[in-house]
C-alpha cells in the first residue's frame, strides 16, 4: 500500500483531503509541522509528500529544500498546498523540484487525480474534459483554455507547441476567462509557448484571467512575457 505523508495543521480542507486519500486505499499519515515530518522521514520515506506552505515552524518551500538536501535522489515526490495569499510560493516550489501545487481551498477531485498520477495509479474519472480549443486566422492565434487545465489537457497542448506553432505575422491570445485551475504542467506549457514566441513578444496576451489565476501567473513570472488584458477585444485592438 502506497503511503502519503501530509504535513498540515488540522482544518476542514485537510480533513476532507485525508478522507478522500484514504478512500483511494492509501496509507495516509498526517503531521503538523516540519519537525514532526523529519521525525517520520528518518524512520521511513513515504511514496509522496503533500505539505502546507504556511507551517508553524517554517514554510513548505523551506521544508522542500531541506528534504532535497538531506535525502537527495531518495527524496519523495513533493506537492505544495498554498492559499491564494501566498501563491508566489507555487512558483518557488516548482523551481525547487516540487512536482505540482495544490491550490487552497482544495478541489478534492483534482487532488485525488493529482495524487494518483504522482503514485502511478489509475486516474479517478472526472468525466470528459475539453482540451484547449484553438482558433486561428491570418492575424491571431487564440487558445481557449478549459475550466480545469489539468495534466492531460496540458500535455495535449504541449504536443502542439513547437517552433512552427507561432509566426511573426500574427499575435497569440491565451483565453482564460473560464479557467479556474491550471496544473503545474500547464504553467510549463505557457513558459514553453513564451519561449517559442520570443520573436513576437509584443504580441503575446493573456485574456480574461480571474484575479486568483492572474496572481498565480504573476508569481511564476509569466506576466513578464504575456500582456494581461480584460478581453479578447482589448487584445485584438492592440495587434
Amino acid at each position: 500500500m502506497a503511503e502519503v505523508l501530509v504535513i498540515s495543521n488540522e482544518n476542514r480542507d485537510l480533513n476532507l483531503l485525508l478522507t478522500a486519500l484514504r478512500a483511494q486505499a492509501l496509507e495516509v499519515c498526517n503531521v503538523k509541522n516540519a519537525k514532526e515530518a523529519f521525525r517520520h522521514l528518518r524512520i521511513r520515506l513515504p511514496d509522496l509528500i503533500i505539505a502546507e506552505q504556511e507551517l508553524e515552524d517554517e514554510t513548505g518551500v523551506e521544508l522542500l529544500k531541506q528534504i532535497k538536501d538531506v535525502f537527495r535522489e531518495e527524496a519523495p515526490p513533493f506537492i505544495l498546498m498554498c492559499h491564494l495569499s501566498v501563491s508566489h510560493a507555487a512558483g518557488l516550489a516548482i523551481r525547487e523540484g516540487a512536482i505540482n501545487y495544490l491550490p487552497r481551498p482544495v478541489d478534492i477531485r483534482e487532488a485525488t487525480r493529482m495524487v494518483a498520477r504522482a503514485l502511478g495509479q489509475a486516474i479517478p474519472d472526472r468525466g470528459p474534459e475539453t482540451p484547449p480549443a484553438i482558433e486561428s486566422d491570418s492575424d491571431v492565434l487564440i487558445l481557449h483554455f478549459p475550466s480545469h487545465l489539468d495534466y492531460e489537457s496540458a500535455m495535449h497542448l504541449s504536443s502542439l507547441v513547437n517552433s512552427d506553432f507561432v509566426d511573426s505575422k500574427r499575435g497569440v491570445i491565451i483565453d482564460l476567462k473560464g479557467t479556474a485551475y491550471i496544473a503545474s504542467a500547464g504553467i510549463g506549457v505557457l513558459h514553453q509557448l513564451a519561449y517559442e514566441s520570443q520573436h513576437i513578444s509584443d504580441k503575446l496576451f493573456i485574456s480574461g484571467a480571474s484575479e486568483r489565476i492572474a496572481k498565480i501567473l504573476e508569481s511564476v513570472g509569466l506576466l513578464h512575457f504575456y500582456k494581461p488584458v480584460a478581453s479578447e477585444t482589448e487584445a485584438l485592438a492592440q495587434l
